[in-house]
This record gives C-alpha cells, structure tokens and sequence, in this order.
C-alpha cells in the first residue's frame, strides 16, 4: 500500500473519504453521524429484509425489489450484506434523498474496509466525475474494498439513478386538419434506454399531409403505424418520424452523441437506445432531417435495378423525386431526367446534375421510370414514357384516393412491369444481406455530401408547428422539405 500521502490523493480523486471509528470532535451545526453500532444494526436488519432471494426490504433494491449489477442490469450489491470483501461499491442513490442546507446529505454504510484502491484497468482522471461531483458509474466500479477493518465509506447519490424532472412537449393531431403541442408525461428511462433533445424534425411533406387531413385508409392503419406513433388514425395521434437530436442521458458510449431517430415531432423523449441512428460526424444534425426520405429513395433505386447506361426518367420532383434523380444520376453513364409541372424544379435538377423537363417535353421510351408526383396525372405520364418491358416504380402514395390507371392503349404491347416501392420493407433485391438498420446508416453515409442542402426550403419554431402544418398540408407552394427547429 502507497504512504498515507498517496491514499488520502486517491479518496481525493474519487470523491470517497474513509472516516476511522475514532472519537473526535465535530464542526459546529453539522448533522451527528450514525454510530458504528447503529450501522451494524442496520446492517443486520438489512440481511434479514434480504434474505431467500427478496430485495425488497433491501435498502439497495430499486422500487420494483430488483438487484443492479454494475454493468447495469436489474441487481445490485448490497454493502455490508455480502459475504466477499473484495466487491464493487456503488454509490446508494434513493428517491426520498434528504438534503441539508441545499446541499445533498451523503448516506453511509457500514463496511468492513482497510484497503480502497483503484483497478489497474482504471485511472483517476476528471472523466470520472460527472458534472455534478458524483463519481460516475465506470468511476464507481473501479473501486474495490478488500482486507477487513471496520470503517465508515462515505458514497454520493448515483447520478444516472436521478428522477429527472424534464418538460416534454409534443405535437398532436387532434382531428383531421387540426393540430396543437400538448405537453407530455415523461417517465423515468430504464438502463437500456436514453433520452434524446431534440434539435431537428422535417416534415415528410406528402405522406403527413395525409395523415393530417385524416386520409389514411381503414384497412391500412396498424401498416401506416409510425415507429414511435401514439393513438391511432384519424385523430388524436402523435405522428412523425424524423427527429434529429442529442443524447442527454444513456449508455456512455452515447452519451452527447447527436443522433437521428424515427420519433414524432417532440422536444424530449425516451426510446431504446438500440433505436437510434449515430450521425457521422460530418453530417450536420440540421442536413440529418431528410434521413428518412433519402431512405426511401434508396429503397426505391433497389426496386427499380436501373443499369450503368440507362435512360432514366423520374416524374415528380418532390423531395423524394428529387433525391432518386440525385442518386440516379450518380449512376455511370445513366441519362437523367426530372419532370415537374412547376418550373422552380429546374434549379435543383441542374445542381444535382440531371435533365429538367415539363410534362409536355418528357423523353418517351425510357428503360426505368420513377412515380413520385403523388397525381393520377403523373402516374399515367410514367406509364406513357416507359419503353417496351420497361420498369415503372411507384412511389407515390395516394392514402384513401380512387387513382384510375390507363391499363389498355399500349400497356399490354410493351409488356411494361409495375412495381410498388415502400420503406417499410428493404427490397427484395437486397433483402437476403440487408437490414433497416444498415440501410439507415447508409442513407446517414450519403448525407456527408452538401449538396442535398438545396431540398430544405423553409424552417420554423416547433411552437408554431400547428399552424405550418396546416399551411403546408393545404398549400405547399414551392416547399420540399421543411425543418422544424427546437429551442434548447
């Protein structure tokens, strides 16, 4: 063991002091600690409300009567209560913590100690303190209790085991065409969760319009279901799945990490932490917003198989379009081209590289065709330009709409194959190597390029999402994608 010197650097270092079972005098005004017969007796009592395998007496044990191991999961140790001296000591953290003099009161328990020291796979630096002065959980494990000599261990609360009193706030829709931010309940996470701030949201411009008009047809309401969607269509329900934000509190390999993840338009949430997306670090959180719809282009090149040298021909350039004319044009040797009735469209298909043309002055003959106008009228131009036993894709979504198709004239001649393109599953071209999860990270991947920047029309403050949403569901004008911006 290092000189008296060293040990008192170490309990400096870690936020522990050793106090010895000597009588001595007190500051003025300071609380009486508990004598070391009291804390045996406590201790005693403590074995007995442990005892046969029910932590529910046990001072250690969380509300449910639970055990927490210190890699986190539902044990934990009970010190005094054990019989190993060499164990991990972790900080007692308790919701009825008293405070005195606005300061947290420290707990203590009895244990038998000589020796603390820090394991060799550890160090003493600042990280593992968090920004309160608690030791942090990694910082708490690495201490050790071996020899036996009766002391006091002084532990300060264990932070991640802190209630949070956060205030979330959601927006809603209340009925069809009708929109409000409600405040939200906010639980306290579990060890396999984390809570996220978010800092982005996009609106996907087509399909939430939808849903905020009511449109979503009766037969497609559990398919429709967003991943963290609360109530059901038509209304009142919480619908969105394009948040950006950042991690306040989770595993500490996430810890501050700035993430994307499918969840409605919210300012604080709790969701698995197997459920979010880290962004590479040259993705700006705010590009991160059109992650979704860019994930839903790729699926949609996947169905569609074009080849190096094809004619290409997307019709619509809505976000979507827009990003499969993108992606397609990165294609060696494709021809691409964008069609939209609204000439504004023209600046973004020559940023991306591609052709630009009106309904009017489309190429015919074309070997893959993109639907992606959300019109009748556009899905019969795709049908139009197809070449013989071309692939038309759809990827319009037409909610509870009648869409008639022009299945006579030369449909059948040209033997054309009509494919319908949806994100909620990877298509079937790559379904056997890929999952969601490594197709959202490649569509992450494809962001680091800023050119894609041109698709984010318009920003506005999440409290005045009500009335945006309204406006763009019934007239989006020239809007593509439209970020919702969140105050800290």
């Amino acid at each position: 063991m290092p000189g008296e010197d060293r040990k008192d650097e170490d309990q400096q270092g870690i936020g522990f002091q050793i106090e010895p079972r000597t009588e001595g005098t007190r500051p003025s005004g300071a609380a009486r600690e508990p004598t070391i017969d009291t804390i045996k007796q406590r201790r005693d009592e403590a074995d007995d409300g442990c005892s046969g395998g029910d932590f529910r007496g046990c001072p250690f044990a969380d509300e449910g009567g639970h055990q927490h191991d210190e890699h986190g999961s539902r044990r934990r140790d009970r010190v005094g209560c054990t019989k190993a001296f060499e164990r991990v000591v972790l900080p007692h953290a308790a919701e009825n913590e008293q405070r005195d003099h606005g300061k947290q009161r420290r707990r203590f328990e009895w244990i038998p100690v000589a020796e603390i020291q820090i394991g060799p796979s550890q160090d003493r630096k600042a990280n593992d303190r968090d920004e309160s002065g608690s030791l942090s959980p990694d910082g708490a494990r690495a201490l050790k209790i071996s020899h036996a000599e009766a002391g006091i261990v002084s532990c300060g609360a264990k932070a991640q085991n802190w209630r949070m009193v956060v205030d979330a706030r959601a927006f809603w829709i209340v009925a069809p065409g009708r929109g409000e931010i409600r405040s939200e309940p906010f639980a306290t996470p579990s060890p396999d969760d984390v809570v996220v701030r978010a800092l982005y949201s996009g609106i996907s411009r087509g399909t939430e319009a939808l849903v905020f008009h009511g449109s979503v047809p009766s037969s497609e309401t559990e398919r429709m279901r967003a991943p963290f969607q609360v109530g059901d269509f038509p209304a009142p329900v919480k619908y969105g799945y394009a948040s950006v934000g950042q991690i306040e509190r989770g595993p500490r390999d996430l810890q501050d990490r700035k993430v994307f993840v499918l969840h409605p338009h919210q300012t604080r949430y709790i969701v698995p932490a197997q459920s979010v997306h880290v962004l590479p670090d040259d993705v700006p959180p705010e590009r991160a917003v059109l992650t979704a719809s860019l994930e839903t282009a790729i699926n949609g090149l996947w169905d569609a198989r074009p080849h190096v040298g094809d004619r290409i021909v997307v019709v619509g350039g809505g976000t979507i379009g827009c990003l499969v004319a993108w992606l397609a044009g990165r294609i060696p040797g494709c021809d691409v081209e964008l069609v939209d009735i609204n000439p504004q469209r023209e600046a973004i298909a020559h940023v991306f590289g591609v052709r630009f043309a009106r309904p009017e002055d489309v190429w015919e003959g074309a070997d893959v065709v993109f639907h992606a106008s959300g019109s009748p009228a556009g899905l019969e131009l795709a049908l139009r330009v197809a070449g013989f036993e071309a692939r038309v894709v759809e990827l319009s979504w037409y909610g509870d709409r009648t869409v008639p198709l022009p299945l006579g004239e030369a449909f059948h001649a040209r033997r054309l194959t009509l494919v319908s393109s949806q994100v909620g599953s990877v298509a079937s071209s790559q379904r056997a190597r890929w999952d969601t999860r490594r197709r959202m990270q490649l569509a992450l991947t494809m962001l680091a390029d800023a050119v894609v920047d041109v698709l984010i029309t318009g920003e506005t403050e999440f409290e005045a999402l009500p009335e945006t949403m309204a406006q763009l569901a019934d007239s989006p004008g020239d809007t593509l994608c439209h970020r919702i911006r969140y105050g800290k």
